[in-house]
């Protein structure tokens, strides 16, 4: 109840149905899923994907994690899954290893088949990487979607609009 009211200023009715959407798959598949134990640890992990979806300033806010993540896993290779202009913006950053560039239908409203295309070769491509880990920088169900979809063993985010099925640790 706490969690609803902190984000009123999310759309209450797309929320809503993330919420009812997300109640009725874990209602289903509940008897299909493992008893989550939420410490999360870091050590052996290889290959991190963090998932940024959103625009300039959710880039922005989002690499002072980047760089504490790198230093919690200084052997760690850390790619970065976001938006094309991102590459322009973030390369150079020494604890980025590899910027995936991606065209993500739900932050540039481009549901073109070309794109959808583009997308499902990308998410072959990552999930030939077998990540250890995958992070969604973003509170946002479609990105945990994308993680559950890319195969990581491990897949961290929050489920405030739902998704809980997709995340094998919450934070």
């Amino acid at each position: 109840l706490k969690e609803k009211k902190l984000i009123l200023g999310y759309n209450q009715k797309k929320l809503k149905y993330a919420h009812l959407f997300d109640n009725l798959f874990n209602f289903i598949f509940k008897p299909f899923g493992k008893n989550r134990n939420y410490p999360f640890l870091l050590p052996n992990l290889r290959k991190i994907l963090v998932v940024q979806s959103h625009l300039i300033g959710d880039l922005i806010m989002s690499t002072p994690m980047l760089k504490a993540l790198k230093m919690a896993c200084p052997d760690a290779k850390i790619y970065l899954l976001a938006n094309e202009f991102a590459t322009e913006l973030v390369k150079g950053l020494p604890y980025i290893n590899e910027i995936i560039p991606m065209r993500f239908p739900w932050s540039t409203y481009d549901y073109s088949i070309g794109n959808l295309i583009r997308v499902i070769a990308t998410v072959k491509k990552l999930r030939s990487k077998k990540f250890d880990l995958a992070i969604d920088a973003q509170i946002d169900m479609r990105n945990l979607f994308l993680m559950f979809l890319i195969g990581a063993k491990k897949r961290l985010g929050y489920d405030i609009t739902g998704g809980r099925l997709f995340l094998t640790d919450i934070p």
